[in-house]
């Protein structure tokens, strides 16, 4: 399997955890296990596929942290994590994923401040933090708050512009 490049199981009847070896695929671009009934931990081995450009978790029932490591994937264009129970501060590493266009964090129980890292995604086109548990004001970075309110919806101790 280590020339496999695309990965789509998305929308299926598959339950279990995320198996540990994706890792050593190495030139996996695209990775999208999205609505498969998954639960436990995302496998740090993850971070390995340094080439992988969309990583989709979504809609599953993920639980832990979102880890450190994830950085490690330079080319990332597509982050998508909604949907999950994943718990735990978003990673201020997430902020050094410079080819990043569209980030999905919401419908978690992620918590704590939302790092000011974030806004130095300059190629973002969507970025959505709505329904965790996020506090602390809001980063008065104009690229985060270019995403307007919806982003930032159902986080009962996030403050400042743009919630009203």
């Amino acid at each position: 399997m280590e020339m496999l490049w695309v990965l789509n199981l998305g929308n299926n009847s598959i339950d279990g955890t995320i198996p540990i070896g994706f890792g050593g695929i190495e030139f996996l671009l695209v990775l999208d296990l999205h609505n498969l009934h998954l639960t436990g931990e995302i496998p740090e081995d993850i971070s390995n596929c340094k080439y992988l450009r969309e990583l989709d978790l979504s809609g599953n029932s993920l639980d832990g942290q979102i880890s450190n490591t994830l950085y490690n994937l330079t080319f990332i264009e597509v982050l998508d994590l909604h949907g999950n129970q994943l718990s735990g501060r978003i990673p201020e590493t997430l902020g050094n994923l410079s080819y990043l266009l569209y980030l999905d964090l919401s419908q978690n129980n992620l918590s704590g401040a939302i790092p000011s890292s974030l806004g130095n995604l300059p190629n973002l086109t969507h970025f959505n933090l709505s329904s965790n548990s996020l506090s602390g004001p809001i980063p008065l970075i104009p690229k985060m708050q270019a995403f307007g309110a919806s982003s930032f919806l159902n986080n009962s101790g996030l403050c400042g512009p743009p919630l009203q």
